[in-house]
């Protein structure tokens, strides 16, 4: 009897007592044996933000609040695809950097999609236009590549901080070198 006694005591805690199972763990989004690591959009991110965006400790994911957005964790932030603007963004909770129509972009604060383009009076447009292509007023890589120059300062940098950047080259005869580079990428 004693025997039996001890047999159902070992079936009953068998069959109460879960057991531990070692599951396998993957980080969020990734596959079993998948590596988190940035791909297209994210990784054109990484490379135009560089070390700010850190190394990714997720692979994509879809935005829990089933937006059709999607997510990577960074080790500094968080990388996301806005699927309403089709628009690729990092931010590290207060820095932002993102992809637009008028080509890379930053901005601080809370918000986290880019700020809509400044537009400035057709005057400023038409005067920088102007003076950009004053050199060559017929060449039409020149006329291109102002036009995209006006474009991603628009982008960039509000009215006043335009004004204020035109009005120290006019005393100091330079730049920024932030101000170069952008318009650089239109050349």
């Amino acid at each position: 009897m004693p025997r039996a006694l001890l047999a159902l005591t070992l079936i009953v805690v068998l069959v109460l007592v879960p057991t531990p199972v070692a599951l396998a763990q993957t980080a969020e989004g990734c596959q079993p044996g998948e590596a988190p690591h940035f791909t297209f959009g994210f990784a054109m991110l990484k490379d135009q933000v560089g070390e700010d965006m850190g190394d990714p400790v997720t692979c994509e994911f879809s935005d829990p609040n089933g937006t059709g957005d999607v997510h990577q964790r960074t080790t500094t932030g968080l990388a996301f695809w806005r699927k309403s603007t089709n628009t690729p963004t990092f931010t590290d909770g207060f820095n932002h950097w993102a992809q637009t129509p008028q080509g890379w972009i930053t901005w601080t604060g809370a918000s986290v999609d880019p700020p809509l383009a400044n537009v400035y009076p057709d005057t400023i447009v038409q005067g920088f236009l102007g003076g950009c292509q004053s050199q060559a007023p017929n060449d039409a890589q020149l006329a291109s590549a102002c036009s995209c120059a006006i474009q991603r300062i628009q982008a960039t940098y509000s009215l006043t901080d335009f004004l204020s950047i035109s009005a120290n080259y006019i005393q100091e005869g330079t730049f920024p070198p932030d101000f170069t580079a952008l318009v650089a990428t239109c050349a």
